[in-house]
């Protein structure tokens, strides 16, 4: 979960307060006794329905064009890279957690691929599809008390639209992963862009991600051309350049509708409700997620139609009514998002980021009153100043409060070479956010720019936070593979002092992780490190069999002989190794002070205990540990 927007770890589980790790990555984070339960279930979770009971329509597929008698779903035409998903799908739902995310063109048919792949798949699972702009931090929690011991699924179809603090995060992904919620989304390729410097990038990087072309291939065509709906005949010999998603959908149709609307009243053009969508369009590529109010457009139309008074534009309402008006069965220009018709979004073809980078700059300043979230806001500064308006860009980003957007939005700035703006940006944290950690993450580039004064006043400000520790250590380590000149030895020796023995174990196991064991043996043997600290890194070495493992569990139970938990830890991992007679004092000596484990593992021969080191029952094993050996600050 998270705290407020800050976007700052804190997990909830029973027992004593500690350090959450799980195995493979580090989830690192303050575990709260006795926090509150989460809130009543929403009723769009309760009302899940299971796959097989799914409306594809309500899941985001879109309408084929009408035709007497049809279906407004057509059959579905097997795509090429149906095996994959459909792997990869198989693969997660077994684990029991992960991201799949299907990616593509805007009406590629990536929300129909993965629909018939769920479907096929996982019939009778819940699919939990969210509404835009819902707090998603309790859902794992809710998903327990709607759907006791049912399978469930996280439905995102356009990805990018969830992100956030309180909303889709990297924590809340291997949340629902534990609770075994695999989660499965679209994303259109543009947004991918925006993605990968923006707050996704954490949610990216975890996921299995498939792309799905445009145009069909010739296999995907002839399987078109034999599905016996006529619709799809004429998708195929009609298409052009377009692919058969695309002209199911009419959005060629609406697109060149649109476009060609530029032109004189008198010569049957349509320039007012031209305007009025590019506005809508914009407004939505600028960051604007919500439904836009017509009242706003109203403002917007006047100014999209500079240099346009010679067409003769049509009155506001003509354009209104031109741009709402349904076309080929399947949707308008613009769509009403309510029965009044007095908010609406743009046909989301229609919607493109490019166009909108050139955009007037009245535009932002619309979206900025418009923008809910920070993540909106974010995104306003973010098309401004790529379009050139640097103005609106500060205005958007100055309204932003949340220090994770604060740290994207500098962390953009700095992408684009702008790097003293970027300083400026990230300057404005303050030690009032809970998100400060996040500057962590930013001062191991400045140490890399030259401006490590700077950097290490960030550090010594996020101090109490583990967390900023760990993304500080994470950055150096970075760079310093990237071949940048970066102090990290020093840094460990300044930074480790001011941790407790639970992050200390954490700090050496961020190290193992990545390779690092000289580094985290100088830790432990540097005395900082307290008993949890040697065991939790041992037996993450111990999944590879490590040398450093053994010693540093053996260390450990020199500094506490009585402690029973670490002489089991011990005797598992020298029987995988095949030293049962080694692990054999071991599990006598627990044995004999009452560790009934101990015993009852002693009962076993040699072959049966080998047996029983898999990475599977490894992986429990270690995260059980970790969880019974953490400690709080």
């Amino acid at each position: 979960m998270h705290d407020g927007e800050s976007g700052a770890a804190r997990n909830t589980i029973g027992g004593d307060v500690g350090s959450a790790l799980q195995a493979g990555s580090i989830i690192a984070g303050r575990i709260s006794v006795g926090a509150p339960e989460p809130g009543p279930v929403p009723g769009w979770v309760r009302g899940s329905p299971r796959v097989a009971e799914a409306d594809p329509l309500v899941l985001g597929v879109k309408r084929a064009r009408s035709a007497k008698g049809a279906s407004p779903v057509p059959e579905y035409v097997p795509r090429d890279i149906d095996a994959r998903v459909r792997a990869l799908l198989a693969g997660i739902a077994a684990k029991g957690g992960g991201l799949l995310l299907l990616r593509g063109a805007s009406t590629a048919g990536k929300s129909r691929c993965l629909f018939e792949a769920v479907a096929g798949l996982l019939p009778e699972y819940r699919i939990i599809a969210p509404p835009v702009g819902e707090e998603l931090d309790d859902l794992p929690e809710h998903l327990d008390h709607a759907f006791p011991g049912e399978g469930r699924l996280l439905w995102l179809d356009g990805m990018d639209r969830y992100l956030g603090p309180r909303r889709l995060t990297a924590e809340l992904v291997a949340r629902l992963g534990r609770a075994r919620v695999p989660v499965v989304a679209t994303v259109q390729e543009q947004a991918v862009d925006l993605l990968g410097i923006g707050a996704g990038y954490e949610v990216l990087n975890l996921a299995e991600q498939v792309t799905l072309a445009r145009v069909w291939s010739e296999d995907e065509l002839g399987r078109a051309e034999d599905a016996g709906d006529d619709r799809l005949v004429e998708a195929v010999r009609g298409r052009g350049p377009h692919g058969i998603a695309e002209y199911l959908a009419a959005a060629p149709v609406l697109d060149a509708e649109w476009r060609g609307a530029w032109r004189s009243t008198g010569e049957g053009g349509h320039p007012g409700g031209h305007a009025l969508v590019a506005a809508a369009a914009d407004l939505a590529a600028a960051g604007v997620a919500s439904a836009i109010p017509v009242t706003e457009l109203s403002e917007l139309y006047r100014e999209y139609l500079r240099g346009g008074a010679a067409l003769r534009p049509e009155p506001f309402e003509e354009a209104l009514e031109w741009a709402l008006r349904h076309r080929c069965g399947v949707a308008g220009l613009l769509v009403p998002e309510d029965l009044e018709e007095e908010y609406v979004r743009p046909f989301d073809y229609l919607v493109d980021v490019g166009r909108a980078r050139r955009a007037p700059e009245p535009l932002f300043r619309t979206a900025l009153r418009l923008a809910v979230t920070d993540q909106e806001r974010s995104m306003v500064g973010h098309i401004a100043f790529l379009a050139g308006h640097r103005d609106a860009a500060e205005r958007a980003w100055d309204s932003v409060r949340s220090a994770f957007h604060v740290y994207i939005d500098g962390s953009i700035l700095f992408e684009y070479g702008h790097k003293e703006a970027a300083e400026r940006r990230w300057s404005s944290i303050s030690e009032g956010h809970e998100e400060l950690f996040r500057l962590s993450m930013v001062a191991p580039l400045m140490e890399a720019e030259g401006r490590s004064a700077l950097s290490r006043k960030w550090v010594e400000m996020a101090k109490g936070n583990k967390e900023a520790v760990y993304a500080y250590i994470f950055g150096l380590l970075f760079l310093e593979r990237e071949g940048r000149e970066v102090d990290v030895d020093g840094a460990i020796e300044r930074v480790v002092g001011g941790l407790s023995g639970g992050g200390v174990s954490l700090l050496c196991v961020l190290l193992v992780s990545h390779g690092e064991l000289g580094r985290a043996d100088r830790v432990i043997s540097s005395g900082v490190a307290d008993s949890s600290a040697m065991v939790t890194s041992g037996i993450f070495v111990g999944l590879g069999r490590g040398f450093y493992g053994e010693k540093w569990i053996r260390r450990a139970i020199y500094r506490e002989p009585e402690n029973v938990e670490f002489m089991y830890v011990l005797a598992w991992l020298l029987s995988g190794w095949g030293r049962g007679n080694e692990a054999d004092i071991w599990l006598r000596r627990g044995s004999d002070a009452g560790d009934s484990r101990a015993a009852e593992m002693l009962g076993k021969s040699h072959e049966e205990r080998r047996g029983m080191f898999d990475l599977g029952v490894w992986e429990d094993f270690y995260e059980s540990v970790c969880w019974s050996l953490g400690r709080g600050d």
